[in-house]
């Protein structure tokens, strides 16, 4: 696949090739550490293109997902799927499914502890993963329902909780929420959270 240009929109992309046939697709998230793919959904598959040239890169079969991460170290990529979708990011071969509780939507790979945070609507509200393992080493109830997540590389992770209008703070080594941020935010969604 590749296109002649991309036309963001909120939460999905317009890709038009040469010849001015569009296609849509859903935007899964940036995936690579350098951010230089992007994952877009589209027919159950997660297909990964340079953002550079717009080249696809392959896609993750029967992978369609809200989002997806990758641990620059292991090169071990997930995709919030239910169960959650471990995938090899230089073969995009799935190597296992990880059972997780509620609805997994927002993810966050987080560089401090090599964890993967998956965020749910619905308790628990949070899942850490072991990135290089995949296997849980906890959940964690974020008293509302996160949206989206930042880690600041040293230990916090701040998670946007967009139903209650405040953003939780968490102790990213014990997975203890230990203050919430209340700032009244306008707008009817807080979706964006960025360090």
């Amino acid at each position: 696949m590749s296109w002649g240009r991309a036309v963001r929109r909120d939460d999905d992309v317009e890709l038009v090739d040469e010849s001015g046939e569009k296609e849509v697709f859903a935007i899964g998230g940036v995936v690579l550490s350098d951010d230089r793919c992007i994952e877009l959904i589209r027919d159950k598959h997660g297909y990964l293109l340079l953002l550079d040239t717009l080249e696809s890169v392959g896609s993750v079969a029967d992978v369609r997902a809200g989002g997806a991460v990758v641990d620059p170290k292991t090169h071990h990529g997930f995709s919030t799927t239910k169960p959650l979708t471990m995938w090899d990011a230089d073969t995009l071969q799935v190597i296992k499914t990880i059972d997780v509780d509620g609805r997994p939507d927002g993810i966050l790979f987080d560089p401090y502890n090599e964890r993967v945070w998956t965020l749910s609507h619905m308790p628990p509200y949070a899942t850490v993963i072991d990135a290089k393992e995949g296997t849980v080493v906890g959940t964690l109830d974020l008293v509302g329902g996160p949206e989206q997540a930042v880690s600041d590389g040293k230990g916090t992770v701040y998670v946007n909780i967009s139903d209650k209008a405040n953003i939780a703070v968490v102790d990213a080594k014990n997975h203890d929420r230990y203050s919430a941020l209340r700032r009244e935010l306008e707008g009817h969604w807080r979706k964006r959270l960025a360090f």
